[in-house]
């Protein structure tokens, strides 16, 4: 997942006020069936597999066919959702309707209607699925989102107590760094960026 697919759609669905939702899975991919033919091999460690009484001996240069997906698996989002997977973001999913980020197992619902992302929820009901609903986007990944005089202002204030707690500053002396508020100006004279 981009951090910039994430910005790009938390700021789209306040410009165009697209209805949102947030969905926690329980073991998500590990519930969705696969519709192709799917080959692994063998996982590190397979040798203690003879030792759990499986009616199969499996041997150096055995390989597993999989029947349900797992994490990490590119196809995983597809078999569950059945969208269309973006060419810029492999966890960003679209259809004529609906937008889904996928992060693991949360996923961010997008759509200009309401009604379209409880559809969606629904479908995944009727497949059941485990999962709980979360808030609307707007907490997705501890980041909060804050619109005032034409900025839309994006921070994760959430991350930035549990860093400070991590490292433990939380009883260290505060220290004010006189830094603007504001965005930084443009350089108008500077050297143009080429990323």
């Amino acid at each position: 997942m981009s951090w910039n697919t994430v910005r790009m759609l938390l700021i789209l669905s306040i410009i165009l006020n697209l209805s949102s939702g947030q969905v926690d899975y329980t073991s998500i991919f590990v519930q969705s069936t696969i519709d192709m033919l799917v080959y692994i091999s063998m996982p590190q460690g397979w040798q203690c597999l003879n030792d759990m009484g499986l009616p199969i001996e499996f041997k150096e240069g055995h390989i597993f066919k999989l029947n349900h997906s797992f994490y990490g698996l590119k196809q995983s989002p597809h078999n569950l959702c059945r969208l269309k997977q973006s060419q810029h973001d492999l966890c960003l999913f679209i259809s004529n309707k609906i937008i889904c980020l996928v992060y693991v197992d949360d996923c961010l619902l997008f759509a200009p209607n309401s009604k379209d992302i409880q559809v969606m929820m629904d479908k995944m009901r009727a497949k059941e699925l485990a999962f709980n609903i979360e808030n609307d986007a707007a907490g997705f990944l501890g980041i909060k989102t804050n619109c005032h005089d034409e900025c839309i202002e994006l921070t994760q204030p959430g991350h930035i107590e549990c860093i400070i707690i991590t490292l433990g500053l939380q009883d260290a002396d505060h220290v004010h760094v006189p830094a603007p508020k504001s965005s930084l100006g443009q350089d108008k004279g500077g050297t143009p960026f080429e990323g």
